[in-house]
């Protein structure tokens, strides 16, 4: 189909920028800097992801293939996406300091460390749920609901019913979670804000994409703010775990030696040149 085509096509760009970004982090950035770390592993993880999906080219797990292993396989795509995304998000978010401080949060850690399982939980099974509506068009919301409580449908299709039902827990959760970490850590407030937005806007392209009978387009929409979303968990979880080291500025006597080194070079460079 046109959309696994342009799917694979992009991969291989992401694979090129996400290799590039980890050249521009090993140069750039000083030894030892935690988002050297989290460059690294992008790196790695986006070659897992191409590997994963040339498996299922290589093994015809695409177009009309509705066979459990697909289901699976798509499910660790979705995660392994997940991951690269956070630490793709990690990096520039450590990039901006100098390095971090690892604080204990408490209950409020142990809450963030479960909402991101359960991110990814709803992750996975949205995915096999795109996959069922895929290949198991509804002709109306009615019989999509009849289909999917019946226990002799496929079981990509019984699978479509819990998909929503535990998005809307997890949105609950998270909206309370966000709010708890906006209380708490300031520096978190404003990804706190941010998610919760998130969380109300994705309930309702769920609800549309639901309604519409998830048209491919639709669920596109539905997946980007998915991972809007889950980018925006990650920058929470790491304000509320991480402490930032402001970038080192210059001392007083560091600037001065600066600026004599300039008046030295002005005085000696030929009249209508300066060196700096």
């Amino acid at each position: 189909m046109w959309f696994e085509l342009i799917h694979r096509a992009s991969s291989g760009v992401l694979l090129l920028m996400v290799l590039a970004l980890v050249i521009i982090a090993l140069r750039g950035l000083p030894v030892g800097h935690p988002a050297r770390k989290t460059a690294l592993g992008a790196g790695a993880i986006a070659i897992v992801e191409a590997l994963l999906g040339a498996g299922l080219v290589l093994f015809g797990l695409v177009a009309e293939n509705d066979s459990t292993a697909r289901a699976v396989v798509i499910a660790v795509h979705l995660t392994n996406t997940l991951v690269l995304l956070a630490l793709l998000s990690l990096t520039g978010w450590l990039a901006r300091h100098s390095g971090v401080h690892i604080r204990s949060a408490g209950t409020l850690g142990i809450a963030l460390a479960l909402a991101l399982i359960g991110l990814i939980a709803i992750g996975a099974s949205g995915a096999v749920t795109a996959l069922g509506d895929t290949l198991f068009p509804a002709a109306s919301l009615r019989e999509a609901v009849r289909h999917d409580l019946s226990p002799t449908a496929h079981l990509l299709v019984r699978m479509r019913v819990i998909h929503p039902v535990i998005a809307i827990i997890m949105g609950a959760f998270l909206i309370m979670l966000a709010g708890s970490v906006g209380r708490a850590v300031e520096r978190a407030r404003r990804a706190a804000t941010f998610v919760s937005v998130l969380v109300i806007g994705q309930i309702v392209l769920g609800f549309v994409n639901l309604f519409l009978l998830a048209p491919i387009a639709m669920q596109v929409v539905h997946l980007l703010a998915a991972d809007t979303l889950w980018i925006g968990v990650v920058v929470m979880a790491a304000s509320t775990w991480m402490e930032p080291v402001a970038l080192a500025a210059a001392t007083p006597i560091e600037t001065d030696i600066r600026a004599a080194k300039i008046r030295g070079e002005v005085a000696q460079a030929p009249r209508g040149e300066v060196r700096v």
